[in-house]
């Protein structure tokens, strides 16, 4: 199939080579197709076949005793290829999971399934457990059956596209697609030449569905050599490449690196690939969104932007696209373009235009079904012939959160954190949540989270800090790491618009770095006036802070007002424009890391509100006595707290609201 013909969504049987990776003349004998990076030596195809059989004849074995799946895991590329087509070939299926411990055998266990336990998995074998081990001296045959590509012979566990774990079945036909598939598009991007074979290295795993087909799959179409290990950390990375040989057989090697947002944003030290920056022909990403600053990073590192996959473990990759870098530095973003073998449309529209938007629509043999319906919103960009040939994408259809190429249920994690926040005698700490993800350097796990009715009074006087901790140490035992929340905000009511909903907008105003964490002390309506109590913490990391003073920071005056404005605000649920100030007063200055109380009354006025407003300091330790406090003392104490305190500055605002 030549590269014109890159849109035809399905490719025939006999263009599904791997089906035959295990026949004698798939490929030269001596050729290489896996480089051990421990021994420094090439691993040859006969040593592929050789170790091949002895995982087929042992499958074989399990197959006849009932045997219907194995749990496979392994941190080593070269270990795990050759079982998977030596299980395939014999039809045993294999089922990839992302780590290897009892929690996932059990969730495997509980699916039905009769599985045998391989690789790292024979660890937790019990006496009666099925063992699938190769064996020692495999009869080789030259041309065994083609691999079933029909049936169901891999499956991956993963969270799905409901965040909960599942086991996500794929027939080979649509693996091997996909490596089909995956070679025209690297043909056309990296320009490895038919005759050429690259030197693949890697930052993620060969046991999710993107590392199976770059690191594993790809490479044995006898286009590229399989590297053992994967390298988390740039400088590990370089030491791997320039390591590497740079050819074989008087070949150069080009070498290719298959890698992730959460990886390429790290690479801030492009010098530590100067020595193999000429022979990096291409670097893929996918597993998620790569920033712009990502893309330069590896821009800076090998002299070209990664070629960019959009996918998931249930549809492949289905998209890529590549970054543009100008001459002044500045990353463009160009839209995406649908993988070879892959037709993108929108639902529910049979002839698209340029600017339609909907659900994607994927009609590809990599799918469990030739035409599927996505979970992102799509505007097509460029259409012909009613296939979508670019799109933008314009977010997600369904519930699920990614961080760094980490899927995960927010929901999930939801639920998880209502039920592990305690007060210390057991009572709730919150009453509702919301889970977000948020951006500052890299993606972010954010909680927002209301306080129960009870529980302001121990926050104040113990603080968050050990809050946040607690909840990533529980949440760890379910959730992966790069998911755990790295930020949290407490508040004693979401923020609400106009129309008394919670947008998302709002909760992710809770996290700008401009603005305090405003908690609710008191808020009630007398003689028409209504009057709110908030108290925040004045953070360091307040970008008001910053520059002002360098030596001496404090809050600017400007910026009291500001944050003035802002918390009415929030308080009405409605844009506020400052008509008028007046009886303006600053007796003190407020500093980093200061709990300050906030007082506000409202009243009526025929343009607007007369908003009286009043910041006041405590004494320090006046919060840690609110610890054992019972309930219905905290108004008063309250009152009592803010009666107490230093006034730093007062005024009154006239406000519009809109």
């Amino acid at each position: 199939m030549s590269c014109a013909d890159t849109d035809r969504p399905f490719f025939t049987p006999a263009e599904l080579r791997l089906a035959r990776r295990l026949d004698a003349d798939f490929a030269a004998s001596d050729l290489p197709w896996g480089w051990d990076e421990d021994r420094r030596v090439f691993l040859t195809n006969d040593d592929f076949r050789l170790r091949a059989f002895a995982w087929r004849e042992a499958a074989a074995a399990l197959v006849s005793r009932g045997v219907e799946a194995v749990l496979l895991h392994s941190e080593e590329t070269l270990a795990i290829a050759p079982a998977l087509f030596g299980c395939w070939s014999a039809g045993l299926e294999t089922l990839l999971t992302g780590r290897a411990d009892r929690e996932i055998l059990e969730e495997v266990r509980r699916s039905g399934l009769r599985i045998a336990l391989g690789l790292d998995f024979e660890r937790f074998a019990e006496p009666d457990d099925a063992v699938l081990r190769p064996v020692e001296h495999p009869t080789l045959v030259d041309r065994p059956e083609p691999i079933d590509t029909d049936r169901v012979l891999l499956s991956l566990w993963t969270s799905g596209s409901t965040g909960e774990p599942k086991r996500v079945p794929k027939r080979l036909s649509q693996f091997f697609t996909e490596c089909e598939a995956i070679d025209r598009t690297i043909s056309i991007e990296s320009g490895l030449a038919a005759d050429e074979t690259a030197l693949v290295f890697a930052t993620v795993t060969h046991q999710h569905i993107y590392g199976l087909l770059f690191r594993l799959g790809w490479p044995l179409l006898g286009r590229g050599i399989v590297t053992n290990r994967r390298h988390h950390f740039p400088e590990m990375l370089a030491r791997a490449m320039s390591e590497a040989p740079s050819e074989e057989a008087d070949r150069a090697l080009p070498l290719f690196l298959i890698s992730s947002p959460a990886h390429l944003t790290r690479f801030t030290q492009p010098e530590l690939f100067a020595d193999v920056r000429d022979g990096v022909a291409l670097s893929v990403s996918s597993a998620g969104p790569l920033p712009p600053e990502g893309a330069l990073a590896a821009y800076r590192a090998f002299g070209a932007t990664p070629y960019e996959i959009l996918g998931s473990t249930e549809t492949g990759g289905i998209a890529g696209r590549r970054r543009i870098v100008t001459p002044e530095g500045d990353v463009e973003t160009p839209d995406w373009v649908p993988t070879p073998g892959m037709t993108v449309g929108i639902e529910g529209n049979a002839e698209p235009k340029t600017g339609d938007e909907g659900l994607l629509t994927l009609t590809s043999a990599q799918l469990e079904h030739p035409t599927e319906t996505g979970a992102d919103r799509i505007r097509a960009t460029k259409v012909r012939g009613g296939a979508v040939l670019a799109f933008m994408l314009l977010g997600r259809a369904d519930r699920i959160l990614k961080v760094e190429g980490k899927r995960f249920s927010g929901d999930a994690m939801k639920r998880a954190i209502l039920e592990a926040a305690r007060l210390p005698d057991g009572r709730p700490l919150f009453a509702d949540a919301r889970v977000l993800v948020t951006k500052r350097e890299r993606e972010e796990t954010a909680v927002a989270a209301v306080l129960a009715e009870d529980a302001l009074p121990q926050v104040l006087a113990s603080g968050k800090s050990a809050i946040l901790r607690d909840l990533r140490r529980i949440l760890s035992e379910s959730f992966d790491a790069v998911t755990l929340p790295r930020r949290l905000r407490l508040v004693t009511a979401f923020p609400v618009n106009a129309q008394a909903k919670v947008t998302r907008d709002a909760l992710l105003a809770l996290f700008d770095e401009t603005r305090p964490e405003w908690l609710t002390l008191t808020d009630g309506v007398a003689d028409g006036v209504r009057t709110v109590r908030l108290t925040a913490e004045m953070r360091p990391t307040l970008e008001w802070f910053s520059g002002h003073f360098p030596d001496l920071p404090i809050l600017p005056g400007v910026a009291s007002l500001e944050l003035v404005r802002r918390a009415v605000e929030t308080l009405r649920g409605a844009s506020a424009e400052v008509l008028s100030l007046r009886n303006l007063k600053f007796k003190s200055p407020l500093f980093p890391g200061e709990r300050v109380i906030l007082t506000l009354r409202f009243t009526p006025k025929e343009d607007g509100d007369d908003v009286a407003f009043t910041w006041a300091r405590p004494p320090k330790d006046a919060w840690t006595a609110l610890s054992d406090l019972p309930p219905n003392e905290a108004q008063m104490a309250y009152d009592r707290l803010s009666q107490s305190a230093e006034i730093t500055a007062q005024g009154t605002l006239r406000i519009h609201f809109a």
